[in-house]
């Protein structure tokens, strides 16, 4: 159904792009809106040297980049450090805010029990860590008024986040028919230009490996191209 507020939310800059942006950009089209957040600012991404702070602004003008390309409303940057994400209640904090502010219809996570994807890829623990923390935000603090009062009023309401889809799972049962969006978000993910660089092909190794899976989830489900997710719908007593 259109009209709905969509709040993906993720580790680093380009982790959107990497994994669930062609669904955002379809939804976005039939009427949807879209906010992107990003807990940290990636500062590890150089990967071959430690310029942190230049490593951060770059990467935010490529996060812009890419949100613009997918047509996200909003980026939000969290500002916590890369590498170090923990499901304290700091994070949490910053998380029922957010929820509690923007009162999404749907959340979009990196799923929090993937270790090892499709027996090639580490999971690496800034998503899982995020994950976790996201949906113990949801479930119970933002809808419960005992979890961080300081976090209400002010425009700030308790939220129920009704639906979740988590991304990068073991265990989908949700697929978006991506046919029409996956070049745009191929598009979004070549503004990372900071982290292409470090990839194969410049990056284009990586595009079509990932096409390529899209297009094995797809063909498994009648579809050229599509992007696989957990779907979970809240019920009453979460």
């Amino acid at each position: 159904m259109a009209g709905r507020t969509i709040l993906v939310i993720v580790p680093h800059p380009d982790d959107a792009e990497l994994s669930c942006d062609a669904s955002v950009a379809r939804w976005i089209r039939e009427g949807d809106r879209a906010v992107l957040a990003v807990a940290t600012g990636g500062s590890l991404g150089a990967k071959l040297s430690s310029e942190p702070e230049r490593m951060v602004e770059e990467r935010a003008a490529e996060q812009l980049a890419a949100a613009r390309v997918i047509g996200y409303e909003d980026v939000l940057f969290l500002g916590f450090r890369d590498g170090e994400l923990e499901d304290d209640a700091a994070l949490r904090k910053a998380l029922v805010r957010e929820i509690r502010r923007i009162r999404p219809d749907l959340v979009i996570l990196l799923d929090p029990l993937t270790v090892i994807y499709r027996n090639s890829y580490v999971n690496h623990r800034d998503h899982r860590m995020l994950g976790m923390a996201a949906l113990d935000a949801m479930y119970p603090e933002a809808s419960n008024a005992g979890y961080f009062p300081d976090a209400l009023g002010d425009g700030l309401e308790l939220h129920k986040v009704p639906e979740v889809l988590l991304a990068t799972t073991d265990s989908p049962n949700y697929w978006v028919d991506v046919g029409d969006t996956l070049d745009l978000r191929f598009d979004a993910l070549r503004q990372h230009a900071s982290q292409l660089r470090l990839w194969p092909e410049n990056g284009e190794g990586v595009i079509r490996e990932q096409r390529e899976l899209a297009a094995v989830i797809g063909r498994e489900h009648g579809m050229e191209y599509a992007e696989a997710f957990r779907r979970v719908v809240v019920n009453p007593l979460s």
